[in-house]
Formats: structure tokens, sequence, C-alpha cells
């Protein structure tokens, strides 16, 4: 007998975590363990943090033990990511992003994008969209993000590694991904999951606690004002969208955050913000460098090449021709409109609103005062998805990391927590109440089939 809409198996089913996977889900095993090994290296640069393991080579290690992880998962789960939007809309931009190699500012650098970068960073994306949909290896790959940014974060500062410019970043003398902006961009794109941890039951509240008070002060140490923008988008996002009976934790968790603050170090902070908008600035109006022109420039590559735009990294080529100033666009959505043309700039913030979406429709869907363990779980992890992904693009608006391994993140972890819904839809029986277009968090239109079923009934 089919469970009923209102009952709680009913409710677990809606959102795709079946009543035999409720508490018994089974456990991440070999792939979701590699999984979460390589979300520290590739998001967290942990193997930079640490000096030592940068002569390891784990970033092709770990991508090599994913691509073997990954033939233990069945090919149907890969097939239901590129059904997604998100994912379609990935292809698209990449498919853009190809076809605009031959006519590049300078061909070489595009093309080696796709050879240096651009594969791990889609092996990551869509091993987290099929991994993700097992909510026990969520879980793992999350905390193990929280904990890895938090260690980076604490290493940062630990170690006194700064920029010629007294900023802190991740990094060492051999190896240094991130800088000082984009470590900022790491940890406001971990603060929601430390967040949803230090809410929890069990020693990873405790590890969230922990941690949120060592990512606060790491970002900072970077110095990074868009950083510090994103802080506060975050702040207002996470209370606004936390479940009522959470809120007034999130609230004292970020009053103790303001609290202790100012007793952070943060005078190079303060320097930069008291330079914002003086002749010189970043932010000035006349320099050739100042981040107007910039922007300004990057729209005009826009306008004279709006089919393909001026090639994939090929930005800061683009302005060094026209304008010598070789600075990056030091905005997502200008670097992908400049770089891929208006169409890519298009597919871009489709993909970014589908994401968005994922996390929204999921999350209404588990509204309510009476929800069972699993269900408050994956309410926590969507707004936590959520709150992420807003921080990153808050970020994005002051960085060039539309192609980054931290946005194509915040993008996947959404896109996997709802897959789950697919299932959910094959398996409502007739005359029970099916996801609809509207609520089906991967874009599956049902709403059509439903109707017609309860027409003919």
């Amino acid at each position: 007998m089919p469970p009923r809409a209102g009952s709680p198996n009913g409710r677990i089913r809606a959102i795709g975590l079946r009543s035999s996977q409720s508490l018994t889900e089974p456990d991440p095993g070999f792939f979701g363990v590699v999984l979460a090994a390589y979300i520290a290296v590739t998001i967290s640069r942990i193997h930079e943090v640490i000096p030592v393991l940068t002569r390891l080579y784990l970033g092709k290690v770990s991508a090599a033990a994913l691509l073997v992880a990954a033939f233990t998962i069945p090919g149907s789960e890969f097939q239901r990511v590129f059904k997604t939007p998100v994912a379609k809309y990935v292809v698209i931009l990449t498919v853009i992003a190809i076809a605009s190699v031959p006519g590049s500012a300078w061909p070489r650098q595009s093309f080696s994008f796709f050879q240096d970068w651009w594969p791990q960073v889609m092996l990551m994306f869509v091993c987290v969209c099929a991994g993700f949909a097992n909510k026990r290896t969520a879980d793992l790959c999350l905390v193990t993000l929280t904990l890895s940014a938090g260690f980076a974060a604490l290493m940062t500062m630990a170690t006194g590694h700064v920029d010629s410019g007294g900023r802190a970043f991740i990094g060492n003398h051999y190896a240094a991904t991130y800088d000082a902006n984009m470590s900022a961009a790491l940890f406001v794109c971990a603060l929601p999951y430390a967040a949803m941890l230090a809410i929890r039951t069990g020693w990873t509240r405790w590890a969230g606690i922990a941690v949120i008070p060592v990512l606060i002060a790491a970002t900072l140490a970077t110095a990074s004002r868009g950083g510090v923008l994103a802080l506060g988008v975050l702040a207002i996002t996470t209370i606004v969208f936390a479940p009522k009976q959470h809120r007034g934790k999130y609230i004292v968790l970020l009053v103790l955050a303001m609290a202790i603050a100012p007793f952070l170090p943060h005078s190079g902070l303060a320097q930069r913000w008291a330079e914002f908008m003086q002749p010189g600035g970043d932010y000035n109006m006349t320099s050739r460098d100042g981040r107007i022109e910039v922007w300004k420039r990057g729209i005009g590559f826009m306008l004279t090449h709006p089919i393909l735009g001026v090639g994939v990294r090929s930005y800061e080529i683009a302005g060094g021709a026209t304008a010598h100033s070789w600075v990056n666009a030091h905005n997502a959505f200008i670097q992908v409109g400049a770089e891929l043309g208006v169409g890519g700039l298009v597919v871009f913030v489709m993909t970014v609103a589908a994401a968005l979406r994922l996390a929204l429709h999921a999350r209404r869907r588990l509204t309510g005062d009476n929800l069972t363990p699993d269900e408050e779980m994956a309410r926590n992890l969507f707004t936590a998805a959520f709150s992420s992904l807003v921080a990153v693009l808050a970020s994005a608006m002051f960085l060039s990391m539309a192609y980054d391994g931290i946005t194509l993140f915040a993008l996947a972890v959404p896109t996997g927590l709802a897959l789950s819904f697919r299932s959910a839809g094959r398996q409502s029986p007739a005359g029970t109440r099916a996801p609809s277009a509207r609520g089906n968090a991967t874009g599956w239109r049902t709403n059509r089939v439903v109707r017609r079923v309860n027409a003919v009934q």
C-alpha cells in the first residue's frame, strides 16, 4: 500500500529519501571517501597548505583515484546528472568556450585552459552532482570541506604567509593557486556549512562552532573587501532563509561573530577600505587599471565581440593589446560576457539561476514543524547550499572566478542534493501528490502528467 502524501514516509519519499534509506542509507563507500579527499585537494587546496604535500602531486593522484572510483557508480547516476538544467547549461558553456579558442586573443592560452584546469573542475562538478544524491556522501564531503577549509584558514594565519601587500592567502613557496581574494571566497563558501554543523548534535557541532571564528578571522586577514561584503551578504541570507526553529541559533552565532570581529587582526583591511575610491585606488574613475575602467573595457569587449568573445581565459591578453592593461576582469559576469560573448553570459546567468531555483524549490517542500530527522537534515543541507552559493556569487562580483572550482562546487551541491527529487517523481503512485514542474527541484516537468492522470481518474 503506497504511503499517503501527508504521512512521514510520504514526506520522505517527496524529498527523494525513501523510507528504506532514511536511517540505513548505504555509507559513502570508496567513491564517497575519494570524492571527499578530492574536494579537500581541489577546493580547499589542502596540499598547498602543507608544503610537504605539494611534492606528492596530490591533484593528479586524487583525480586518478576519483576516475577509478567513478566506475563503481552505475552509469545511470551520471546520466541523471546531465539531465539536470544546471549540468546542461555547464555543458553548453563548455561548448561555447571550446568554440572561442580559434578566435581567441591568445589561442594557446585558451587551449591550455582545457589541458590544465577545466577537466579536473568538470570531474569534480559531475562527481559532486552524482555523489550528493546519497545524503551520507553529501554529509561526508561537506564536513570534509568545512574542516579542510577551516584548517587552511588556521594554517594561513598561524604561518603568517602573506603576499607583497601583507595580505594572508592559502599557499606556500612551491604552489599557490589562490590569491588573497580567492582565499576569502573559499572561507565564505565554507561558512554556511560550518553554521549548519554548529546547530547539529554530536561532535560535528563542536567542530562547526570552532571553525566559524577561524574562517571569519582568516577572511579579515586576507584584507579582501569583496570577502567582507560577501560575509555581510551571507549573514543576511542565512538569517532570512534559516528555518524558524533554528533562526535564533543562527542569530546568536552572528552576534558572537560580530562581537569577536573587532578583536581580530584587521589593520590591513581597514587600510584598504580607507583607500576605496581615492585617487590611485582600485575603484577610482580615472586610472587605466582601476576596476571601473576595467569593467567598462569588459563591457566594450562584449559589444565588439558579441558572438564568442575574446576567448576563454584571454581577458588580460585582450586588455593588454587594446589598452596596455594586463589585469583580469575582477567580475565573473563581465569575465564570461567578455571572454565568451553575450550568449556565454546568458548561459552563465541561466546556470546560476537554475542552481538557486533547485535549492529554493527543494527547501520550500521541506516546511513544517513535524519533520523527520532525514527531512530536517535535508532542509539544513539545502539552506546551507543556497547560502553558500549566494556568498560565492557575492564574491564573484569582484573576482574573475567564473570557471573556478569554488564556483562550480557551489553550483554542483544543490544540483546533487536535488537529484533525489527525480526518484520521487517517478515513484509517486497515481492518486498521490507528485512533485509539480515548479516543485520538482531538478527541473523535470511532471505536472502535466499528473494532471492527465487526475483527469482520467
